[in-house]
């Protein structure tokens, strides 16, 4: 323990929040991933393909007032209140859709309704746990224990993945349902040994609203945009994808159960890449790189898959490519992205992470249907075509994460001069260590913070809202 602890420097007074943390993603991601590789391979072998676009962009429309509600219940009742009951809720849905696919008649309504009852339900499910995992970390915490964290969401998913591909074929899906449930109730178990004091309501005034507040801060729209081209891009990939994996398993003797199989192999595969690249790279590249790197990872690979199936379409290379996607986006891209809410206050981050985990995210996922809607539903033209959208959101992907690098670094800064002393590490035992590093990662902000006269010296862009109100985090890194 105290060789993994040094490893990933995992610090004294840490290691009951971190295993928490890590326990909690593994298991949202393992119910993440079961519910996901379940409704797509129910629905893809009950509906025509051509039809995903609509239930796509139902899942979005559908997302808007929800994630509306959803922000609010977090500013008023707290993040294990709301968490609670979401996993309640889910859960009973869960087992009266169960009960429904069982009978002929009401199957195709079911396989619907499961379709968008896990994809909104666990949507909200995992934004309310990183919310609830931003709460417990400083900036400085962050940054050293996202990756690790995120390792443990992707080893859950890398498991489920696995186990799905190999009792698909080999019992009824049906009977996977409870094991959906089984998950849920564990990471409620997560929830509430959190301890009622560790998560409580916001004390700031509640905002007019949560989407206005991103659109309105440099920082948080940068976000916003940055989730936008990678959920874009994501969605025109997946539908490549899942059209070629459908026409390859058409002709199995079972096709529901061998292309489930195939979904949970696939995305067990990607999520032991994905584990690999968190344990081994993630950490380090934010630490030493910057987040700038750390996010242009995955546009990337994004730019160079998609112009290759462009030229050359197959099922092994969009396997590829959306493979390398979903390992980057939970490797690489999903724990910079929740290291870039950290400096901010809680009332902030409750009202906004949810608006653009969930109202942003559901936008770019409806604007991608509309888009496979027009191009290949509609006009009749190959799915290849879709490439040159992901050739382009890439691309815009690429220089947002420029922009993102220096809006991160003046933040943080901003953040010190208002209060935010806990975003740094307090010198002491390391100040030996601290180094100039505009990573922010070996250096010491408060002295750095004392030598500027603003924050246009780092030549970097202060965030252009109204200062929120200063909500101390709780110093989780010792002296």
């Amino acid at each position: 323990l105290k060789r993994f602890a040094a490893w990933f420097d995992i610090r004294p007074g840490e290691g009951r929040t971190v295993l928490l943390a890590i326990a909690g993603a593994f298991l949202v991601m393992a119910a993440l991933t079961l519910g996901r590789a379940l409704r797509e391979g129910l629905y893809l072998n009950n509906f025509a393909v051509e039809t995903l676009p609509y239930v796509t962009a139902a899942v979005a429309l559908l997302g808007l007032p929800l994630a509306h509600r959803f922000s609010r219940f977090l500013s008023r009742y707290g993040i294990q209140r709301v968490l609670i009951a979401l996993i309640l809720i889910e859960s009973l849905g869960l087992a009266l859709l169960w009960i429904g696919s069982g009978v002929e008649a009401w199957r195709r309504a079911a396989i619907v309704g499961l379709y968008l009852w896990t994809a909104l339900g666990l949507l909200l499910l995992t934004s309310g746990f990183w919310v609830l995992t931003s709460e417990r970390f400083p900036l400085r915490g962050a940054k050293r224990l996202y990756g690790l964290v995120s390792a443990g969401g992707t080893a859950g998913a890398m498991l489920a993945g696995l186990t799905l591909g190999a009792l698909a074929e080999s019992i009824d899906l049906r009977l996977l349902l409870p094991g959906l449930v089984v998950l849920l109730l564990l990471f409620l178990l997560l929830v509430l040994m959190q301890g009622k004091g560790s998560v409580k309501p916001s004390i700031e005034p509640e905002s007019k609203g949560g989407f206005r507040e991103v659109w309105g801060n440099s920082h948080l729209k940068i976000i916003a945009l940055l989730v936008i081209c990678a959920t874009g891009a994501s969605v025109l990939i997946d539908f490549q994808f899942k059209e070629a994996a459908r026409a390859a398993h058409a002709t199995a003797p079972n096709p529901e159960s061998a292309l489930t199989a195939f979904l949970g192999n696939f995305y067990g595969i990607t999520g032991a890449l994905a584990l690999a690249f968190q344990l081994l790279v993630s950490g380090r590249l934010m630490a030493r790189a910057g987040m700038g790197l750390a996010l242009a990872m995955l546009p990337m690979v994004l730019l160079a898959g998609s112009a290759g199936f462009a030229l050359l379409p197959g099922l092994l290379l969009i396997t590829r490519t959306r493979g390398a996607d979903n390992a980057l986006r939970k490797g690489s891209f999903r724990p910079a992205v929740e290291v870039l809410y950290v400096p901010w206050a809680e009332g902030l981050r409750r009202r906004t992470k949810s608006v653009i985990d969930t109202t942003v995210d559901a936008l770019a996922e409806g604007a991608g249907a509309g888009l496979i809607f027009l191009v290949v539903t509609l006009a009749g033209l190959s799915s290849r075509w879709l490439s040159v959208g992901v050739v382009l959101l890439g691309g815009a992907f690429l220089l947002l994460t420029r922009r993102m690098d220096r809006i991160y670094l003046g933040t943080v800064v901003e953040r010190l001069r208002e209060g935010e002393v806990s975003l740094a590490e307090t010198p002491g035992a390391r100040q030996g260590e601290l180094g100039l590093s505009a990573t922010f990662t070996r250096m010491d902000l408060q002295t750095l913070l004392g030598s500027l006269g603003g924050v246009e010296d780092l030549g970097v862009e202060a965030p252009a809202s109204p200062r929120p109100a200063a909500v101390p985090l709780p110093p989780l890194d010792p002296p």
